[in-house]
């Protein structure tokens, strides 16, 4: 493994991971080329920081429809619930971003709406 690859897997603030920041950030190339690396290499793009937050928590929250959309078609878990107990379509709702809760929830049935 190469120096720029072990980077995808280091925590940040609050123990996010690259793929958080750029979730959280909207910067779909990135997370795309994140998240290719990490499914190449076998690793769990549900990966979670300090909060128990997924990337598609911290997507949905920060309202960015195509990143969501993304991490979903790429084996997101839309049922995982993070410490405070909240789905990522819970964490879209509470956050006012009603596209993106309303996809989270026709993608799975059971999600705690």
């Amino acid at each position: 493994m190469k120096f720029t690859d072990g980077l995808l897997y280091l925590g940040h603030a609050y123990e996010n991971s690259p793929l958080h920041i750029a979730a959280i950030k909207g910067h779909v190339a990135m997370v795309q080329d994140i998240v290719s690396k990490m499914i190449g290499d076998g690793k769990d793009i549900n990966v979670i920081n300090q909060a128990g937050d997924t990337p598609l928590h911290c997507a949905a929250r920060a309202g960015h429809l195509s990143i969501v959309r993304y991490l979903v078609e790429q084996g997101a878990d839309v049922s995982l619930k993070n410490k405070a107990g909240h789905t990522a379509v819970q964490c879209a709702q509470q956050e006012g971003h009603k596209e993106v809760a309303f996809f989270l929830a026709s993608c799975h049935t059971n999600v705690g709406v």
